[in-house]
């Protein structure tokens, strides 16, 4: 009997089972390797937070890490405030977050973004996805019978515009919710949400005053004693200021604008009011002293339609917060029987542009008027004897009086005024907190008079005065001897008294710090003296207007970012006596094109030049740790690995290794030939090379790109044009090694 073959019937059936199969498999399949890479890059996660955690235990040898808000870097590594943090790891590694430090240790990592997708991490939780990133999501306002409020569309992990309150007739807008919780319009959008809008019906008071209220408020407390008289035309005085709730927004009752919702004893156990909710009766009596917020509680914050107030003559103690945010409040009066003002109490009052401080309080304390715009002048009483930390940062202050009875003015106090144009400091002040002035961009003019002994990191950071003069009572600049007016461009003169016992200028422009014979701050004129021994971290960071400087051979080591981002820095001479230049050195001096190391040179940090301009290297032929082998690098003799690479960098036959961040974001280097006799290049060597577009191997074979020790995968690099791309965007991140 023959064979007898398919029909095309059966040909066809058997065509259509196999489609129908490959329809079912074929997403079950890409699942599988979805979760499988989904698996994957949630433990490169857990490894790189854990690296990140031994890293910081590192780190805290020789710097102390507290508690802090970290930026992760695109090579993987930690920028805490000036600290930079490496990470010591090889496989996928995050692009950007940010990391939260408690106790030495990640608690929390926000916006964590690996390929296209952002994660949150906690110490608590682990590791949770958030968003895909580039998503767009949908957010829909439900007015709930208000008027119309739009949908917005929000890109993934950013924030929603605050709209304009919705109205509804006989109602006070509340807040907006997302399932039945308060929005917090600082989070950050992952999905399609809808808010929903809260209201408040407005309900009708009256007023009970004389003989009523004298009924009323017996019926109510049950007290049968007699009461003070009251007669129609008694005069109700303002006396809503209490702890207990307030009337809805917008509501005022003969210029009160907050009253309790329960019977207040104040002093005396004199009942100052009554708001009773049932009968809409507002009850009134005003004999006796006020002490405001007694309980810690804050009586008026986010009290939008509060524009003034005078405070009555019996108020002793305004608490904490008191009027946090009430960003309508223009005007205040402080009366002279009020002794203690809390923190923070006109925090955020946007409009706020006249008070008075009495004579009668001795401290101005942290974030008084914080954030308060409006404010351009106020005069600091003669018995005020500090000013806290964040007293008046980001205020509209443009002059301000400091008087005599001042010894301390602490961290942070007038951070950020920038309108700010002089200031005077007594001799009376003994101590000048961290980054007191920094960021008074306007600040033209300072003086420090004799008396001042500490000033603190970064006091007068990013200001445009011209001249500092030390006087001879300072005993302690910077926290740890450090620079006091980083990105301070306009500065041209430093000058420090010459009975000064600890620093001292050296007609050179600068601060040095006798005992150490090291320039803590500089400036654009500073000419280093040949007694300087070495150059303190920061000294020179951000000065803009710095064009060339000369190291003369007493200096041994130039300090951690030293010229940190000295845009235009065109001109190094570094002297024979150079030992060691520290990370972040010359970072980002983007006018600076060529480097001649000399040969006592034994240490250079992978991240020194970084984002520079650099197209010649140098290094002299006599030092025996490096060498740049007439290749336009500097590489080290005993590892034969590349340090530091440039745009007319060739990569000679010999070298083993190219190093971390080697070439990362050379400007002009548009190809390099990788000899046979490298066998690692190490993350981010080319990173960011954004003009490289060909990378040419000579030796093709035995090539494997590595996520970690154990994670690697083979690949031929044979195509110059797609080596670059995966060396500079793709596979930046991994290193290559070769068999």
């Amino acid at each position: 009997m023959k064979n007898r073959g398919f029909t095309l019937i059966e040909l066809l059936a058997v065509i259509v089972i196999l489609a129908i199969i490959a329809l079912i498999a074929t997403p079950i399949i890409l699942n599988i390797i979805d979760d499988t890479k989904e698996s994957a890059r949630l433990r490169s996660i857990e490894f790189y937070i854990d690296s990140v955690n031994k890293a910081i235990a590192r780190k805290n040898l020789t710097t102390t890490i507290g508690d802090m808000a970290c930026e992760i870097q695109s090579d993987g590594n930690l920028l805490c405030d000036d600290i930079t943090i490496n990470v010591d790891i090889d496989g996928e590694i995050p692009t950007s977050g940010t990391v939260i430090i408690e106790d030495g240790q990640i608690a929390k990592v926000e916006d964590l973004i690996m390929g296209d997708k952002a994660y949150e991490y906690s110490k608590g939780s682990g590791v949770e996805f958030q968003y895909e990133v580039g998503a767009t999501y949908t957010v829909t306002f439900n007015s709930n019978g208000g008027s119309a409020v739009s949908s917005q569309t929000v890109t993934a992990g950013s924030k929603i515009t605050r709209p304009e309150n919705p109205t509804k007739t006989k109602n006070n807008f509340i807040e907006w919710q997302l399932n039945g919780v308060t929005y917090d319009f600082n989070g950050k959008v992952k999905n399609n949400i809808t808010l929903v809008a809260l209201w408040e019906e407005i309900p009708t008071y009256t007023l009970i005053t004389g003989e009523n209220f004298n009924k009323e408020i017996k019926k109510l407390v049950g007290d049968s004693s007699s009461s003070t008289q009251w007669t129609e035309d008694t005069k109700i005085e303002k006396v809503g200021f209490f702890s207990y709730g307030e009337l809805p927004e917008g509501y005022t009752l003969d210029g009160l604008q907050a009253l309790p919702s329960k019977i207040v004893s104040l002093t005396g156990e004199t009942i100052k009011a009554y708001w009773d909710n049932a009968s809409k009766n507002v009850y009134v009596y005003s004999t006796g002293e006020i002490a405001w917020n007694s309980d810690s509680k804050f009586m008026f914050q986010n009290l939008k339609s509060l524009n003034n107030i005078n405070i009555p003559e019996n108020v002793r103690t305004i608490g904490n917060n008191t009027f946090y945010g009430c960003s309508s409040l223009t005007s205040i009066t402080i009366p002279n029987t009020v002794t203690s003002m809390g923190t923070g109490i006109f925090y955020g009052c946007t409009n706020l542009a006249s008070v008075n401080l009495p004579s009668s309080i001795s401290t101005i304390g942290s974030s008084v008027f914080r954030d308060c715009t409006s404010l351009t002048s106020i005069t600091i009483p003669n018995n005020i004897t500090s000013i806290g930390q964040y007293a008046f940062e980001n205020s509209g202050l443009t002059s301000i009086t400091i008087p005599r009875s001042v010894t301390i003015i602490e961290s942070n106090a007038f951070h950020n005024c920038n309108s700010l144009a002089s200031i005077a400091i007594p001799g009376t002040v003994t101590t000048i907190g961290s980054h007191a002035f920094s960021g008074c961009g306007n600040l033209s003019s300072i003086t420090l008079n004799s008396g001042i002994k500490t000033i603190g990191t970064g006091a007068f950071n990013d200001t445009s005065i011209t001249s500092l003069s030390i006087p001879a009572s300072v005993t302690s600049i910077g926290n740890n001897n450090s620079n006091i007016c980083r990105g301070c461009s306009s500065l041209e003169t430093i000058t420090v008294a010459s009975s000064n016992s600890k620093y001292e200028s050296r007609n050179s422009n600068s601060i040095i710090r006798k005992e150490t014979n090291q320039i803590l701050t500089g400036c654009k004129n500073t000419i280093i003296p040949s007694t300087v021994a070495s150059i303190g971290s920061d000294a020179f960071s951000g000065i803009l207007s710095l064009t060339s400087i000369s190291i003369p051979s007493s200096v041994t080591s130039i300090g951690a970012m030293a010229f940190y981002r000295c845009e235009n820095l065109a001109t190094i001479e570094l002297s024979e006596g150079l030992k060691y230049i520290e990370q972040n050195a010359f970072f980002g001096c983007g006018s600076l094109t060529s480097i001649t190391i000399p040969a006592s040179v034994i240490r250079i940090e992978y991240t020194s030049f970084d984002y520079c301009s650099l197209s010649s290297m140098e290094v002299d032929d006599a030092n025996e740790v490096y060498t740049d082998m007439d290749s336009n690098i500097i590489a080290t003799k005993s590892t034969k690995s590349i340090v530091k690479g440039c745009s007319n960098s060739t990569i000679p036959d010999g070298i083993v290794s190219i190093g971390q961040r080697a070439f990362m974001s050379v400007k002009n280097l548009t190809s390099i030939t990788i000899p046979s006799s490298v066998t690692l290049i190490s993350t981010n060597a080319f990173g960011s090379c954004q003009d490289l577009t060909s990378v040419t191997f000579e030796e093709t074979t035995g090539w494997r790109i590595c996520s970690s020790s154990s994670s690697c995968s083979n690949i031929t690099p044979s195509n110059p044009t797609t080596n670059a791309t995966f060396l500079k965007s793709t596979y930046k991140e991994k290193s290559w090694k070769k068999n």
